[in-house]
């Protein structure tokens, strides 16, 4: 048997190796992305890692009892010849979040998370430090077809102004998509986000209201 089941074993835990058998990783993912991914916030992301993983990952194709950690490191170092370390890290996260909450919440039979013990790969924890020089904002704006005297009428004229607020306010994507008007109040210059990514509700200072 692999190592995570083989460990609880060893450690007097009783696996249902029978039941392992009978069972996929592909099987854990797609009642996962069924299941769970649609409550989630992230749910359209992770749907398509998730779909990722069952097109192209060969581990999926495993029985449970066969999963092991170098599966996941065959993955992981053929996932780096394709994309960023930052990418691989991101969907190591879904993939194990899946192996967890198969075994927590549905009592699957695994010793232990395969994802779990392998190592994440190296710059993966890189540090976003990118900041706007006034060029770079300058260069979006033009694009943007953005003028500080004229209303957006088109998409790109919207992406512009909302690129701005963005810059002002360090709010994401999706918050600055919901924001409504009954959220602002330009008189005492704040807005305030109902839905954040952590479920909890945010004032946001704006530095100036035209």
């Amino acid at each position: 048997f692999p190592v995570t089941i083989r460990s609880k074993q060893d450690q007097g835990v009783e696996v249902d190796v029978k039941a392992a058998r009978r069972r996929t990783v592909a099987e854990l993912f797609e009642r996962y992305r069924d299941e769970i991914t649609p409550n989630k916030k992230t749910a359209r992301g992770e749907t398509n890692t998730i779909n990722r993983f069952l097109r192209n990952a060969e581990f999926v194709f495993r029985r449970l009892d066969q999963i092991k950690p170098e599966d996941i490191r065959v993955w992981r170092d053929h996932r780096l010849t394709q994309v960023d370390p930052q990418s691989v890290h991101r969907e190591m996260t879904v993939a194990s979040s899946i192996f967890t909450h198969a075994i927590k919440e549905w009592g699957m039979p695994l010793g232990v998370n395969p994802v779990m013990m392998v190592k994440r790969p190296a710059g993966a924890d890189k540090v976003r430090n990118k900041r706007w020089s006034e060029d770079d904002i300058q260069a979006v704006l033009k694009v943007t077809n953005w003028h500080e005297d004229q209303e957006p009428v088109t998409i790109m004229e919207y992406v512009g102004w909302a690129f701005l607020i963005a810059i002002e306010t360090a709010m994401r994507q999706g918050e600055l998509c919901k924001l409504r008007i009954g959220g602002f109040f330009p008189v005492d210059r704040y807005v305030i986000l109902h839905d954040t990514k952590n479920g909890d509700s945010r004032t946001v200072p704006l530095s100036f209201v035209s």
